[in-house]
C-alpha cells in the first residue's frame, strides 16, 4: 500500500462504550486491566490470570515480551463469548465476561475457566503480532506503531499481514498447548476434519482464506490449529515460533510461503496437501471401525447445511420448530409440518437455537439477542402466539436465554447472565416477575434447562472447573442432584415423554452421539453411532422416534431415527469428582488500583508520511491519529506544506464519546479543487482552486438495533473561502466570502447483507440533509439547501437477486453559489452517500458534471444478479476472490435553475460486472467495471472502473 493522498487516517467512528459506566483500572507488571462497576471481582481474577499466562507463554516462546504494558478491557455488555486483539496504537485486548454456553455455535470447546482460555488466546495474538525485526523494527522506531506497509516495505506490524489461518491457528494451537483449552484436538474439531475428508470437502490451502462457505471462519481457528499441530509433530514445536520470527523480519510483506521454505524446506501448500493425506489415512481407518459396529440409519428432514438446530415437536406431534442460520438469509425460526413436509419461516431470530412449546401448543417461547440502550447486546425472552400470528417481547434487557415452559403453562425457567456468572430463574408469564433460584452455585455455567413432564424437577446442563454434567434440580426441596459429571460434554438434555429417561448429546465415545440416562437405574446408554456427530435431540410425542441435528461436511441438518431401545450399550463410569481448579485466588504482588483517566493513552503513537497537491504543485506532510483506550476521545490530525506555493495546509478532527450523543468538532485549512467548474469563452472547461478555512461542530445520536439504525445529527459550521485560481476575463468568478450554516440530517437504514449477498437486500436506506445559511448568523450569503436520498433494495425472485432503486433530489433557494450548485453526470468513484456538502450526483452515460443547477433530481433502477461464487485464491498469495456478479441499470436525471420538464431529463443505460475480493488478507474490496450509454443527443459511451456498488 502506498499512501500518496492527503487524507488522514482516522480512529473516529469506532465502537462506543456506554457513557454511563464508571471505569477503573488495575496495574500489574505487564498489564493494565480496565473494569467498570460490578466487575471488580472479575478484574482481580483477570489480572492474576493474565500475569500467569504471560509467564507461561513468554517462557514457552523464548521471545521478548512487548516493551509496553498490554491493555485488557473487560466488557459485560454482550451476552455472547467474545475476545478481540488490536495491537494499534496500543496492545489492547477486549474480553466479554460472558462464558460460552455448551453450544455448537460457533464451535464447542472445553476449558477449565473462561477468562483463562480467552486471555491465553488473545495474549498469544499480542505476542505474535507485536513481533518485528529488521526493516520493520527500523520503521517502528521512525514512524511509531503505524498500521500500514510503507511503499513496498513491511510496516511496523508485519505479522498482521498474514492469512488468518496463520494468525488464529497459532493462537488456538498455543492456548491448547499450555493446557487452558482443548480446541486443538477435541471431538468437535475431529468431527469437522473427519467429515471434510470423508465427504471430499476438505478446503485447499487457498480456500482456507475464505470465510463464507462452510465451515466459515472456523477454518482459520480449527484447521489452522491442527495444521500447526501437524507441523509441530513433524518438525518440532520450535519451528512454529521460528516461522513467526522469520516472517516478522521480512523486508517485503505478503510472501509467507518464503518463510515456510526457509524454515521447513517446502511451501505451506505442499505441507497442507501432505497433512490432508495423513488425515485421510487416519479417518478412513476410523470409518471402517465405526462401520463394523453399524452406522445409525438417519432419515433427512432438512438439507440446507450450515446450522439447523434445536428441533422442538409440538404437543400434538404434527409440527416441528427449529432454528436455521445460513449464509443466504437472516437467521430465523422455521415451522415444519411433519405430515405434509411443508416448511416455512416463522419469525426472524437474532441467533440462539433453543425454544419451547406451551403444553396446549398455542405459544412458543424463545430468546434472542437485541441491542439494548444502544451499547449492549442482551438476550431477552419472546413469545410467539400461533393463533394471533404475532411475536411479543416479554423482557427488556433482562439477559435471559434458553427458556422452557413449565407444564402448568404459567411460568418459564430460563438462564440469566450477569457479569460472567449465570443462574436459573423463573419467569412469571402473568406478572412478568423474575424469581432467581438463588441457592444454586453461581460459579456453575448453566445451559438448556428442561422441565420434567410432571413439572416436579428440571434437568440442566452445567459446567464448572473443567467438568461438564447433567444435573437434576428440585425447586420444592431446594436440591440439585448431579446425574453425570465428567471431562466430556453433556449437552442439550431433553426428557422422554414418560419422564423416565433424559436424552442428550455427548462426546463420551470421542464422537458426538445421542445418549440416554435412565432416572431409575442411573445408567447411561448410547442410542446412535454416527460418523459425523449428533446434537440437540428431541423425542416424538409417541416416544418412537428421535429428531436430532447431525453434522456433515456442509454443516448441521435435521434428521430422524427410530428409537431402538433394546440392547443399548452401557457406560459404567459416568461420574467424576476430579475437578480441576485454577488457583486464581492467590494474591498478586505489585498491583495498584486507579480511577480511569484518558490522558495517559491519548497521545499519538505513530505518524505516516502523506502527499497531496495544491494549485502550484506538490504538497508533502504527515498524518496521525489517536484515541484513549476506552475510546472516549478520538482524533485525527494531518499537516501538509506546499513546496511551490509556500503555504501550509492541515486538518484536525475530534470526537467525544463521553456522553450519550457523540460530539464532533473539526478545523481545517485546505486548498480545494473543483474540476471543470468553469467554462471559458472558447468552451473549454477549467479547474478552479480555492482555499477553505473551515470550523465545524455537530452533535449526533443513534438509535441502534440489530436489524435497523437511526441517526439524527445537528450542527454548525463556518467556512471562509478565497480564490487561488486566476479567472480569465469574461468569466463570472465564483463567489468568495464567509459561509455560516446551521445544518441537520437524519438517516434510517433497514437493509441487510448476508455472507453470499452481492448487494444490500430487503430494506431501505433513507437520508435527508438540510443546510440553513443566513445573514442572521453572520453568513455573507442566504441559502436554504435540501438533499434527500431514498434507496430501496427488493429481493427479486431468486437468491441474492436484487432490484435496487434510487431516488435522489436536491434543491437550493436563495443566493446562487457557483461552487455549491448541483452537478449531474458521469459515474461516481464511490458509493453514493448523501453528505452536507454534496454537489455531485452520478448519471452514467454522460460526461462528469454535464448538468448543473440549483435543483437536481435523479433516479436509478438496477437489476443486480450473482454470477459465480469463486471462493478461491492462489496458494497463500495476498488475495482471495469471493464472487462475481453483475448489474443492468437505467438512470434518469437532470439539474436545472428555473424550470424543467420531463423531456429535459437525460437517460442512460448500461451494464456492470463486479468482483468481490479480499486484498492483503484483510481488506475487503468490491471492484466494478461498467459501461454506460447516454440515450439522449449529448450522451456518450462511457467505460469506467470503480469500487463499491453505485448505491
Amino acid at each position: 500500500m502506498v499512501l500518496t493522498t492527503g487524507c488522514a487516517i482516522s480512529f473516529r467512528g469506532g465502537t462506543k462504550l456506554d457513557p454511563s459506566l464508571s471505569w477503573n483500572l488495575i496495574k500489574t507488571g505487564h498489564f493494565q486491566v480496565y473494569f467498570h462497576e460490578r466487575e471488580e471481582v472479575q478484574a482481580k481474577k483477570a489480572a492474576l490470570i493474565a500475569e500467569e499466562i504471560h509467564a507461561l507463554l513468554v517462557e514457552k516462546l523464548k521471545w521478548p515480551p512487548p516493551s509496553e504494558k498490554t491493555h485488557l478491557i473487560l466488557l459485560d455488555s454482550i451476552d455472547s463469548p467474545f475476545g478481540a486483539t488490536i495491537p494499534i496504537p496500543h496492545n489492547t485486548i477486549y474480553i466479554s465476561l460472558t462464558p460460552p454456553p455448551a453450544s455448537p455455535i460457533p464451535f464447542l470447546v472445553g476449558y477449565d475457566e473462561w477468562l483463562r482460555e480467552v486471555i491465553a488466546h488473545e495474549y498469544m495474538h499480542i505476542l505474535h503480532l507485536d513481533m518485528n525485526g529488521g526493516t520493520s523494527a527500523v520503521i517502528r522506531k521512525i514512524f511509531g506503531r503505524e498500521p500500514f506497509p510503507l511503499l513496498v516495505f513491511n510496516g511496523a506490524f508485519p505479522n498482521l499481514l498474514q492469512p488468518d489461518w496463520l494468525i488464529e491457528g497459532l493462537a488456538t494451537y498455543e492456548e491448547s498447548a499450555i493446557g487452558v483449552s482443548d480446541r486443538r484436538d477435541n471431538a468437535y474439531i475431529e468431527m469437522v476434519l473427519r467429515m471434510a475428508v470423508l465427504e471430499n470437502n476438505f478446503p485447499t490451502l487457498d480456500q482456507a482464506g475464505g470465510k463464507d462457505s462452510w465451515p466459515g471462519n472456523q477454518i482459520q481457528y480449527l484447521f489452522g490449529a491442527r495444521f500447526y499441530d501437524y507441523l509441530a509433530k513433524r518438525f518440532g514445536e520450535k519451528v512454529l515460533i521460528d516461522l513467526a520470527r522469520e516472517y516478522s523480519q521480512k523486508v517485503v510483506p505478503f510472501f509467507v510461503d518464503s518463510s515456510a521454505r526457509i524454515i521447513l524446506g517446502q511451501s505451506y501448500s505442499s505441507l497442507w496437501n501432505q497433512w490432508r493425506e495423513e488425515l485421510t489415512r487416519n479417518f478412513q481407518k476410523k470409518k471402517i471401525s465405526l462401520e463394523t459396529l453399524g452406522i445409525s440409519n438417519l432419515t433427512p428432514i432438512t438439507q440446507r447445511g450450515d446450522y439447523n438446530l434445536g428441533p422442538r415437536i409440538s404437543p400434538d406431534g404434527i409440527s416441528l420448530v427449529y432454528t436455521s442460520v445460513n449464509k443466504d438469509d437472516y437467521p430465523s425460526l422455521h415451522l415444519k409440518n411433519l405430515r405434509s413436509g411443508s416448511d416455512r419461516e416463522l419469525a426472524p431470530r437474532n441467533l440462539g437455537f433453543s425454544s419451547s412449546w406451551s403444553r396446549d401448543g398455542k405459544k412458543l417461547a424463545f430468546a434472542q439477542l437485541e441491542i439494548f440502550r444502544n451499547y449492549s447486546e442482551f438476550n431477552d425472552l419472546y413469545l410467539y402466539d400461533f393463533q394471533k400470528r404475532n411475536l411479543k417481547r416479554l423482557t427488556f434487557g433482562k439477559r435471559l436465554r434458553d427458556p422452557d415452559f413449565n407444564p402448568d403453562g404459567r411460568s418459564l425457567v430460563a438462564v440469566e447472565n450477569q457479569t460472567g456468572e449465570n443462574r436459573l430463574v423463573l419467569f412469571s408469564l402473568g406478572s412478568g416477575l423474575i424469581e432467581p433460584v438463588t441457592w444454586l452455585d453461581s460459579n456453575m455455567i448453566f445451559s438448556h434447562p428442561r422441565w420434567s413432564p410432571d413439572g416436579h424437577s428440571i434437568v440442566v446442563s452445567g459446567w464448572k472447573n473443567g467438568l461438564n454434567g447433567l444435573y437434576l434440580v428440585n425447586l420444592e426441596i431446594k436440591e440439585i442432584i448431579p446425574l453425570i459429571q465428567d471431562r466430556f460434554m453433556f449437552l442439550t438434555p431433553t426428557w422422554s415423554p414418560d419422564g423416565k429417561k433424559i436424552l442428550f448429546s455427548s462426546d463420551k465415545t470421542g464422537i458426538y452421539n445421542i445418549f440416554s440416562y435412565n432416572i431409575e437405574t442411573k445408567e447411561m446408554s448410547q442410542i446412535t453411532n454416527l460418523l459425523g456427530g449428533g446434537f440437540t435431540p428431541e423425542v416424538s410425542t409417541d416416544g418412537r422416534e428421535i429428531i436430532l441435528s447431525a453434522y456433515h461436511s456442509r454443516g448441521f441438518d435435521l434428521y430422524k431415527i427410530k428409537w431402538a431401545k433394546e440392547n443399548p450399550q452401557k457406560f459404567e463410569k459416568i461420574f467424576s469428582d476430579n475437578i480441576s481448579k485454577s488457583d486464581s485466588s492467590t494474591p498478586l504482588a505489585g498491583i495498584s488500583f486507579e480511577s480511569y483517566s484518558p490522558w495517559p493513552t491519548l497521545l499519538p503513537r505513530f505518524w505516516i508520511p502523506i502527499a497531496g497537491g495544491d494549485e502550484s504543485g506538490l504538497q508533502l506532510g504527515g498524518t496521525t491519529a489517536g484515541s484513549d483506550i476506552l475510546g472516549r476521545h478520538r482524533y485525527d490530525l494531518s499537516a501538509l506544506y506546499g513546496f511551490l506555493s509556500h503555504r501550509p495546509a492541515g486538518s484536525f478532527q475530534y470526537e467525544n464519546n463521553s456522553f450519550y450523543p457523540t460530539i464532533h468538532a473539526g478545523l481545517s485549512y485546505m486548498p480545494i479543487i473543483y474540476p471543470d467548474l468553469l467554462t471559458d469563452l472558447q468552451g473549454h472547461q477549467l479547474d478552479y482552486w480555492e482555499n477553505k478555512v473551515r470550523a465545524e461542530f455537530d452533535i449526533s445520536y443513534s438509535w441502534n438495533f440489530l436489524k435497523s439504525s437511526n441517526t439524527l445529527k445537528g450542527g454548525y459550521f463556518t467556512e471562509t473561502f478565497s480564490a487561488l485560481s486566476t479567472v480569465p476575463m469574461g468569466i463570472q468568478p465564483p463567489e468568495t466570502g464567509v459561509i455560516k450554516s446551521l445544518r441537520s440530517s437524519w438517516q434510517l437504514n433497514t437493509s441487510k447483507e448476508f455472507a453470499f449477498s452481492i448487494s444490500p437486500e430487503n430494506g431501505r436506506h433513507l437520508q435527508i440533509q438540510y443546510d440553513w445559511l443566513s445573514h442572521q448568523i453572520g453568513s455573507d450569503f442566504n441559502q436554504n439547501r435540501f438533499i434527500a436520498g431514498w434507496y430501496e433494495y427488493i429481493h427479486f425472485f431468486f437468491p441474492h437477486h436484487v432490484l435496487a432503486t434510487r431516488l435522489t433530489g436536491a434543491f437550493a433557494t436563495g443566493d446562487h453559489l457557483v461552487y455549491r450548485s448541483f452537478q449531474v453526470g458521469g459515474p461516481d468513484f464511490t458509493e453514493e452517500i448523501i453528505e452536507p456538502d454534496q454537489t455531485n450526483f452520478f448519471l452514467r452515460g454522460y460526461p462528469i458534471r454535464q448538468l448543473r443547477g440549483n435543483k437536481a433530481l435523479i433516479g436509478s433502477i438496477e437489476y443486480r444478479f450473482p454470477i459465480y461464487n469463486i471462493e478461491r485464491g492462489y496458494r497463500s498469495w495476498p488475495f482471495f476472490l469471493n464472487r462475481t456478479h453483475g448489474a443492468l441499470f437505467f438512470d434518469i436525471g437532470n439539474a436545472w435553475d428555473r424550470e424543467t420538464a420531463l423531456p429535459d431529463f437525460r437517460r442512460g443505460f448500461g451494464a456492470e460486472i463486479k468482483m468481490d475480493m479480499t486484498f492483503s488478507y484483510l481488506v475487503p474490496l468490491r471492484l466494478r467495471l461498467g459501461v454506460g450509454r447516454g440515450a439522449d443527443s449529448d450522451g456518450i459511451t462511457q467505460f469506467y472502473f470503480m469500487t463499491g456498488n453505485s448505491f
